[in-house]
């Protein structure tokens, strides 16, 4: 079963989830599933003095993470950031384990850049 056929499946969307887990921790969620040329990301939000641009994966694998990294970049020179706030790049890692009754963990991680 392919990760798409899973997260069907079991009704598994990761950017919902990160989504639900981001207004728990007091984000207000601007938008979701915006994207531009090249660019894109899977949840604009504000937190604090902060506009949050976010990626939900499932993968660790760096280049990955760099690719999208490179989208949210993209995604942030486009977005109309409101004046006074600053853009911040959000990857929150997913992972579905259905050995453990269907649960999901995150982790988040903050303020990522490019090295």
């Amino acid at each position: 079963m392919t990760t798409d056929e899973r997260c069907k499946d079991m009704e598994f969307d990761p950017a919902q989830v990160v989504a639900r887990y981001l207004e728990s921790k007091g984000y207000d969620i601007l938008e979701r599933g915006w994207s531009c040329p090249r660019g894109g990301a899977d949840i604009i939000a504000r937190d604090g003095g902060d506009i949050v641009f976010a990626v939900a994966t499932e993968s660790t694998d760096n280049a990955l993470w760099d690719r999208a990294l490179a989208r949210l970049n993209k995604a942030a020179a486009r977005y109309e950031v409101p004046e006074g706030l600053s853009p911040r790049f959000d990857i929150v890692w997913v992972k579905f384990n259905q050995a453990f009754g269907n649960e999901v963990r995150l982790i988040h991680y903050r303020g990522v850049s490019q090295e």
